[in-house]
């Protein structure tokens, strides 16, 4: 997490205005690090497996050859099944990432002191609930979806592991024993051997489909750890001077992204070294906007912006 952190230091201003790049931060943040630990978690059970199929593979072929197929049969129709459950978790938890964010954004405004105030005096609580309820809403009819699906695919898969799996094994071993072509003990040791068998060839193309799984989890981490910020990296020169003579703010405008009104317009100031200036102007005026043009969080749409004759958006960071 520290690694992302420091990343999150890199990141335009403007980009957090981007539900796209912010749907894909928040899951970077909240699923990058843990898939990367399930895929070291599943290697290790993966290289568990191989040792015990092995094993336990010779010991059938050794006993009963031909029960291989009726086990391999069923174990690759499992782990079809089980890919399909990952692909429909993945998708739930991909689609319902814009309602999960609302969520957790209403429940840290009622939990934190400095929000009580707005929350006790106004009725922006009543908005804020109902947008807690949709998202609520939303979520759980995107998990209802998935809980179906995987529900019925669940039962295919129990159907498969008892009916053919277990039924076939029991039939197979059942005919060998009645035949005389294997003993009690045999019968006991092949049936132990096969279940494992099943169990752990089952966990090893479990573990292909959570390989894939996990990378889907894991891009989002690289997605973000590759991200390029535009405004830090977008200034080729060096800043001339660090102490401060002049700020100029020479007919400025500004809109944010996907506003058509401006929130600044025409705007001109100029600052020398020791003045004292004040600010002020009614909620919505552009005040905080032009703080964040000031300290480069946005290019302006017209006019620049200079410190000591230097024009900001052309200076490195």
């Amino acid at each position: 997490f520290e690694i992302m952190f420091k990343k999150v230091k890199e990141v335009d201003f403007a980009d957090f205005d981007n539900p796209e790049f912010y749907d894909t931060y928040s899951r970077a943040i909240r699923t990058g690090v843990s898939a990367g630990m399930r895929a070291y978690g599943d290697f290790v059970s993966f290289i568990s497996s191989i040792f015990t199929i092995a094993a336990l593979g010779t010991i059938i072929v050794l006993k009963s050859p031909y029960l291989i197929i009726v086990i391999l049969i069923s174990v690759i129709l499992r782990i079809l099944i089980s890919n399909k459950r990952n692909k429909n978790i993945w998708k739930f938890d991909k689609d319902s990432e814009i309602h999960r964010r609302m969520y957790n954004y209403v429940n840290r405004i009622f939990y934190q002191q400095r929000y009580a105030a707005e929350i006790k005096t106004t009725p922006i609580s009543e908005l804020l609930i109902d947008r807690c309820k949709d998202a609520q809403d939303n979520i759980d009819k995107l998990c209802l979806v998935a809980i179906k699906k995987n529900s019925i695919l669940s039962i295919l898969n129990s159907a498969l592991s008892f009916v053919l799996e277990m039924g076939g094994i029991y039939l197979f071993l059942g005919y060998e024993l009645f035949t005389g072509s294997i003993v009690v003990s045999e019968f006991a040791s092949t049936l132990n051997a096969s279940t494992q068998f099943s169990d752990n060839f089952v966990n090893l193309g479990n573990f292909i489909s959570r390989l894939k799984d996990n990378s889907l989890y894991v891009s989002y981490f690289l997605d973000f750890m590759d991200y390029k910020p535009k405004l830090e990296t977008f200034g080729k020169e060096e800043i001339k001077e660090n102490d401060f003579k002049e700020l100029c703010i020479d007919d400025v405008t500004f809109s944010y992204p996907g506003n058509e009104k401006n929130s600044l317009e025409n705007i001109n100031l100029n600052i020398k070294k020791n003045d004292k200036l004040a600010i002020v102007g009614l909620n919505g005026a552009g005040k905080t906007t032009l703080i964040k043009l000031l300290l480069k969080f946005y290019n302006p749409n017209g006019g620049k912006i200079c410190y000591n004759g230097q024009i900001i958006k052309d200076i490195k960071e």
